[in-house]
């Protein structure tokens, strides 16, 4: 044989020693990066946060509730729908997606009868579908004789509007029930 065929031999040869070896490692080295990136593809698809409750926007009108009420109503905020009204007919719930939505504010007695609603609305209540959400919203509402208020947050409203607003729609529907 030649002397260039029996290097080439040789290393051959030398590999093929090193592959009982070798393999293994690699090997190894490609199951560790599958389960690290099994690893952390769990933590970004199964995390969880805490977020908050109000908006600053939301916050901030509900501090201008407080002020102008005190302590004559508790204020709720984020008040479910499917908590302060139920739907004749459906005592297996087979429609409680309608009223899974949540309105802003309830302004609640002290004996916690509800007494009115307040949505404060965004420039996203412009959307066709947050429109046709806050109609059925509004049906419901009217349905279950409970009065909801909307107030834009681009709106110039004084405390005393605000109050005046409220106030109203809170008798008006005191008269109506009586």
């Amino acid at each position: 044989m030649r002397r260039k065929s029996k290097k080439a031999l040789g290393k051959i040869l030398g590999y093929i020693i090193l592959l009982p070896i070798i393999i293994p490692i690699l090997i190894m080295v490609m199951l560790i990066r599958l389960i690290q990136k099994s690893k952390s593809n769990k933590k970004t698809t199964n995390i969880y946060r805490q977020k908050e409750l109000l908006t600053d926007c939301e916050k901030q009108f509900m501090e201008r509730l407080k002020t102008i009420f005190g302590n004559k109503y508790i204020i709720q905020p984020q008040v479910p729908l499917r908590m302060i009204i139920s739907k004749d007919g459906d005592e297996l719930g087979k429609y409680a997606n309608e009223l899974h939505k949540y309105i802003d504010f309830g302004l609640f007695d002290n004996d916690y009868q509800l007494l009115a609603l307040v949505e404060l609305n965004d420039k996203s209540h412009k959307t066709k579908a947050r429109y046709e959400r806050d109609l059925k919203v509004q049906d419901i509402c009217n349905q279950a004789n409970i009065p909801l208020i909307t107030f834009w947050t681009h709106g110039n409203q004084t405390n005393e509007n605000i109050r005046y607003f409220i106030e109203k729609e809170i008798e008006n529907a005191k008269r109506k029930t009586n």
